[in-house]
């Protein structure tokens, strides 16, 4: 099993779970995917993913990244990834650290393949994700020296995603017209 299957699988296990009924487009594409309808996942999925959806963005990035049913281009897969992966899917931040390990539409980059790698497995609430990507984070740090293993450890600790520095400032801004209007 690839690295970029393993999810595939897990979804599947789920959905036969679920008893296969789904009702909306990322269910319905992410289903379409297991099929190997990709046609009909592109149509489903593009649409969510554009509307912010991160797991339907980290979807189009696995598409994009094995050519499944569009052609193979990992460019785009990497923008697809880093929209989810900024936003805080820890799925497409070990998707990243994959692009960034394997050299993928970019030179290889240890340090920041260490960074994506680090930062979901810190952030995952799935132990799955921590499990496949702690192997690929000591193949990263191989290829680090202990400054560069120690910054991204620090850049990864600090890091907050995109969604939540708009909610925090959001929160700051909502509790400062409370403050206003209450003085």
């Amino acid at each position: 099993m690839t690295p970029w299957t393993l999810r595939i699988a897990a979804f599947g296990l789920a959905f036969s779970l679920a008893g296969g009924a789904v009702a909306d487009p990322l269910a319905d594409g992410q289903a379409a995917v297991l099929r190997g309808d990709y046609t009909t996942a592109l149509q489903l999925l593009q649409p969510v993913a554009e509307q912010g959806d991160i797991k339907a963005q980290n979807e189009l990035g696995l598409m994009y990244v094995q050519g499944l049913g569009v052609v193979k281009n990992e460019t785009t897969a990497l923008e697809w990834f880093r929209k989810a992966a900024d936003r805080g899917y820890a799925a497409a931040q070990y998707n990243l650290g994959l692009m960034y390990l394997q050299g993928r539409s970019m030179p290889k980059d240890a340090p920041q393949a260490y960074f994506w790698f680090r930062f979901a497995i810190l952030h995952a609430t799935d132990s799955q994700i921590r499990e496949i990507a702690e192997p690929y984070l000591a193949q990263a740090a191989v290829a680090m020296t202990p400054a560069q293993i120690a910054e991204a450890q620090r850049k990864a600790a600090a890091w907050t995603p995109a969604l939540a520095r708009i909610e925090e400032s959001s929160i700051s801004r909502e509790i400062g017209l409370c403050i206003s209007r209450n003085s």
